[in-house]
């Protein structure tokens, strides 16, 4: 079996990182990128439950990124440069003979600037995961929040 990885950022919309397992199927590892920001922390922690509900045999972690928010180029800068340790890690570190990055969640300048990262590593695919019922369970996930 080939050794997969996943890299995720996270925002509002968790269900994106489980749909993303369920559809590729076969991840070993599943990185998620998160920021400091409490309602991105409380996301991270269903997704970790759910993935080890769901797939107790997948390596799921988190890298907290150092800000709440990317909102200047300096962060951006430093953004790029933790996804590119991510990317290295996964292959070095963790033996992941391909390396995805799931493009979904976090702020869209994360996923570009993620999208172009991917691209200068050459990573083995970057994917936007769209799923049918995200606005329900966005409406619910919400409803819990509060």
């Amino acid at each position: 079996m080939i050794n997969k990885a996943v890299i995720a950022p996270l925002g509002m919309s968790p269900p994106v990182i489980t749909a993303f397992v369920k559809a590729f199927g076969n991840i070993k590892d599943v990185v998620v990128l998160t920021t400091k920001d409490e309602t991105v922390k409380q996301g991270f922690e269903l997704v970790r439950i759910a993935m080890k509900t769901r797939y107790p045999k997948v390596r799921i972690h988190e890298r907290e990124l150092p800000f709440d928010d990317i909102t200047t180029t300096e962060e951006n800068f430093e953004f790029m440069g933790i996804a590119a340790r991510i990317i290295k890690e996964q292959r070095d570190r963790y033996r992941a003979e391909r390396v995805y990055l799931n493009v979904s969640g976090g702020r869209k300048n994360m996923g570009i600037t993620l999208s172009v990262v991917g691209q200068l590593l050459g990573v083995n695919g970057v994917f936007h995961v769209i799923t049918k019922n995200v606005k329900i369970v966005n409406t619910m996930l919400e409803t819990l929040r509060k």
